[in-house]
């Protein structure tokens, strides 16, 4: 990948600025720092914050982020943080145990965006469009939390555990079909 000015002057007064795909500089240098990484090391944010002289828990938080994505999109390198510490690149194992504590913040969120939808005074004087797009959404959300719950996804690993395989969608929704919530 070719590094390129960012946001530098042309000699006109005006600014060139990086086409999208493009990293920044710094962002380029955290992404070659982080590539590096074995599975379970760790980067400190002093030691990422050095290598490119900016606060990398304040104005360059992005840049970290930046280079974290685009590790996982392109070398499927998942870089984890490490709270008040820094970041550290994943092992499978926490990759897959990672995937728990996603699930439950999908949870939360669903539950909490139902609360707010319920939240609705006047059901009745939103415009039919919009109690459509209220009942769908409450739906979706009410799916996401009923599939999301604790005894839910012990009946999905017991079948996959069975199964040995991944279920497809149509397999998943039949199983929660037969018992329901």
């Amino acid at each position: 990948m070719s590094i390129q000015k960012v946001n530098a002057s042309n000699g006109d007064g005006e600014t060139e600025h990086r086409g999208i795909g493009l990293l920044s500089v710094d962002t380029q240098i955290l992404y070659d720092h982080l590539l590096k990484l074995q599975g379970g090391q760790e980067a400190t944010y002093a030691e990422l914050s050095a290598l490119i002289q900016s606060n990398i828990r304040g104005e360059a938080a992005g840049k970290l982020y930046s280079a974290r994505r685009k590790l996982l999109h392109e070398h499927r390198i998942n870089i984890g943080t490490v709270r008040s510490v820094g970041v550290r690149r994943l092992t499978d194992v926490e990759t897959v145990i990672s995937s728990t504590a996603a699930v439950s913040h999908i949870r939360r969120t669903a539950r909490r965006a139902m609360r707010k939808l319920g939240s609705v005074a006047n059901f009745a004087a939103l415009s039919g469009e919009m109690r459509n797009k209220h009942n769908s959404q409450m739906s979706v959300l009410g799916v996401m939390d009923l599939m999301s719950r604790p005894k839910q996804i012990q009946r999905l690993e017991n079948k996959v555990a069975e199964i040995q395989r991944r279920l497809p969608i149509a397999e998943t929704l039949q199983l929660f079909e037969k018992k329901g919530g």
